[in-house]
């Protein structure tokens, strides 16, 4: 797997998507949370599963890109925010 847990990515091509973040990467996919605008400017949280070849073919068409890794305090927050717990060694859904 090219990316893992805790990378956050910029997103081009979709105007309400703020970001995404990696939660696990395992089998060929990820398990991504994803962070919307709403119309009343909060956000909203969503994660889903994506397959490798479909996020890097994104990547190689400028659709997203990688930004940063995310710190341990940002990368809870993020896990909380769509509902998914993790311990520092192993990613458990909730």
């Amino acid at each position: 797997m090219k990316y893992e847990q805790s990378q956050f990515f910029t997103e081009n091509e979709y105007d309400d998507v703020r970001g995404f973040t990696i939660l696990e990467a395992q089998d060929g996919k990820y398990h991504i949370a994803e962070k919307w605008l709403k119309d009343n400017n909060e956000d909203a949280w969503i994660d889903y599963w994506v397959s490798e070849s479909d996020l890097l073919s994104r990547v190689e068409n400028d659709a997203c890109e990688p930004h940063a890794m995310l710190t341990d305090n940002q990368f809870e927050k993020v896990c909380k925010n769509v509902g998914w717990r993790y311990d520092n060694t192993t990613a458990v859904t909730a």
